[in-house]
Formats: C-alpha cells, sequence, structure tokens
C-alpha cells in the first residue's frame, strides 16, 4: 500500500462528493462497521468507545487516503500538532484490512450531546446512502441529540425538537 492510509469515516465524510473535495486523492474502499463504538452528536457527528463486550457499533466506511489527505482531514478536524488543543484525536484500530486511522473527539472539547446543524445532518445521511449503509443509526444518534428527523419526501431531512411530556 506503501504511503497510503485507511481512515475510517462515520460522519459527514461519509459523503462521497464531499471527500472528493475535501481529500482529492482518496478512493472508497469498502463499508466497515466499528464495534464496541457508539454515535453521537455533539453539533458534530463523534464516536465514542463504550463498554468491551458491547453490542454497540458504528456503520461506516474505510478510504485510502494520501499524507497530503492526511493533512487536510488533520486542519478540518481540528487535530492539535502543536500543544494548544484540539477538537479531535486521531486513533488507530486494526481491522481486516489492516491499520485503520479513525478521529474521535477529544475529551475537553464534547461538551454534552447536542443537536446537529441540519444541513450537517444531511450531508451525513447522503454519505449514508452513498454507502448503502442505511440511516437508522444517525436517526437514533440524532434522537439522542433531542431532534426528531423527519423526511420531508423530497431529498431532506428536518430536525424537529423533540418534546417531553
Amino acid at each position: 500500500m506503501g504511503n497510503k492510509i485507511l481512515y475510517f469515516a462515520y460522519g459527514s465524510n461519509l459523503n462521497k462528493r464531499q471527500m472528493e473535495i475535501r481529500c482529492p486523492d482518496s478512493k472508497p474502499l469498502c463499508r466497515y462497521t466499528g464495534s464496541n463504538y457508539r454515535l453521537t452528536f455533539r453539533y458534530h457527528a463523534n464516536i465514542e468507545k463504550c463498554v468491551p463486550g458491547s453490542k454497540e457499533s458504528v456503520p461506516g466506511a474505510i478510504y485510502e487516503i494520501s499524507k497530503r489527505d492526511e493533512r487536510m482531514l488533520d486542519r478540518y478536524e481540528g487535530v492539535d500538532h502543536h500543544g494548544v488543543g484540539g477538537y479531535y484525536r486521531k486513533a488507530y484500530f486494526e481491522s481486516s484490512h489492516g491499520l485503520v486511522l479513525v478521529y474521535i473527539m477529544v475529551e475537553s472539547t464534547r461538551g454534552k450531546i447536542n443537536r446537529p446543524d441540519e444541513t450537517y445532518y444531511n450531508v451525513c445521511v447522503e454519505g449514508c446512502e452513498d454507502w448503502g449503509l442505511g440511516d437508522a443509526h444517525m436517526i437514533e444518534a440524532a434522537k439522542q441529540s433531542g431532534v426528531n428527523p423527519e423526511y420531508d419526501g423530497k431529498g431532506w431531512w428536518n430536525l424537529k425538537e423533540l418534546v417531553a411530556y
């Protein structure tokens, strides 16, 4: 594979059109499910490690990216390179395809679970469609953030506040 890197996408980077722009050297490889992780929204998508043995998982995809793409993702995800802090940190996991890079939100920047931006959510769902992943995990994560996604039948998801009774 040379200087290529395997990268696990689970949020808006599932969107193939977005990845073509963001990481021009990227190559979509395959669907992949990250075991023992849970998808949450803290305005943006995040995955959190679950208790070992958990049955929770996050559907996503693996891309092959270049070092240049990795630097671009580092900037986009706000990875810290100079001790100043960052929004996401790099982590790696072993898969049947090899070592895979994933970005996980830094605990100190997480804050509470928070509703996603509606446009961002729609980019994520379009990415799920690109990969044939379905949208159940996105809907569940959105509901956990306090919104109820409603499809308008014309290609757009509206996020309605959940009302507690």
